[in-house]
């Protein structure tokens, strides 16, 4: 049902599912309703409806030139400009640079690849935006997404050296989420103890001789510290649903430590907070969000370490596109992440 409850404003209601709210029939619907009325629809000026199609094997080329073009359209002394193949695509740098000089110090460049001179090229854009030491704080951590691939190759390396007599798997699965899926599998069987905290037998629980089960966060006891010098406490809001235990209780009791959770973390917090128990646990936190700060990139040496482009091989390619909401199907059993709307596309319940 779609009304229009006040003039202007119209509530689709009785639909409670994300994924029907979404659905583009509703949407056009909808758009109808508001021509009749009168109202003005306005066209995104930046939407963008056609995308050029890269090959994988030449992603990296392809954004290496539009960052070396970036660059260079934000005042950036670089050589190596040349235009992109098609229109758009050059009055989008030109846009984009625009838009970036007018928020000089309040915006922010960012690549989700690990190309090593794509993320040189973004240092010294960010850098000449100024905004390292307002958005790009390089003194104080932020404690969120710290996966490393230079330690799990690290510890897969030593895995197959046997240098481990024993393992645990603290709230990870790496036999299904990373390329070592057969390293991990071997050094679970070989292993004298091999334990796993997940909530079900999962790729690699199930190989573990022993699966304990870690509690809901809402069932816990913990610190947490989120950034640097800013501490927030945890503390159970249901009492256990299901027979599972704290990692940090099992931890504590498999080293021969018999301290209750909650007294170790009560313990931890008066530490913290120099004694003020009571008033930190009142207030939910300790401490003060850092103000951002740090040096910026030194640009000269990130350009001076790129590497001319080479062209990349040609051949048959498989690319496999990860869902923003379900992501690797780690939660793929939430169906509110299958609800989620695609962030472009708005499509619901696909895996396309």
């Amino acid at each position: 049902i779609i009304e229009e409850v006040i003039p202007g404003f119209f509530d689709m209601a009785g639909i409670k599912s994300p994924g029907l709210t979404a659905a583009p029939a509703n949407s056009l619907y909808l758009i109808e309703l508001m021509k009749e009325k009168g109202l003005e629809l306005k066209r995104k000026e930046n939407y963008v409806d056609e995308r050029k199609r890269i090959h994988f094997n030449e992603a990296s080329i392809e954004e290496k030139q539009a960052l070396i073009n970036l660059f260079s359209e934000i005042g950036g002394n670089i050589s190596g400009v040349q235009a992109l193949s098609g229109k758009d695509a050059n009055e989008g740098i030109k846009k984009v640079a625009k838009e970036l000089l007018a928020s000089k110090g309040k915006s922010v460049v960012v690549s989700d690849t690990n190309d090593l001179d794509v993320q040189l090229l973004v240092n010294a854009i960010n850098s000449t935006l100024g905004n390292y030491g307002t958005v790009i704080d390089t003194n104080n951590t932020y404690n969120f997404k710290t996966g490393n691939d230079e330690a799990l190759a690290t510890l897969v390396t030593d895995l197959k050296a046997g240098v481990y007599k024993g393992i645990i798997f603290l709230n990870s699965n790496p036999v299904y989420n990373t390329t070592y899926s057969e390293v991990f599998k071997d050094a679970i069987k070989k292993a004298e103890l091999s334990i796993s905290t997940a909530d079900r037998a999962d790729e690699t629980a199930q190989f573990c001789q022993f699966v304990c089960p870690d509690s809901h966060f809402l069932e816990s006891w913990d610190v947490i510290q989120p950034f640097s010098n800013f501490y927030g406490f945890v503390q159970p809001a249901i009492v256990p649903l299901f027979e599972t235990r704290q990692v940090a209780a099992s931890l504590l009791t498999w080293s021969g430590d018999t301290t209750e959770i909650a007294q170790v973390v009560q313990n931890e917090i008066g530490v913290i907070t120099g004694g003020n128990y009571q008033s930190a646990v009142q207030s939910g936190y300790f401490g003060n969000k850092p103000v951002p700060s740090g040096s910026s990139a030194n640009v000269g040496t990130a350009l001076a370490a790129l590497t001319p482009a080479t062209a990349a091989s040609k051949g048959f390619e498989v690319v496999f596109y990860e869902k923003s909401g379900v992501g690797d199907g780690s939660f793929a059993n939430n169906p509110f992440l299958q609800e989620m709307p695609d962030p472009l596309t708005k499509v619901t319940w696909d895996n396309y």
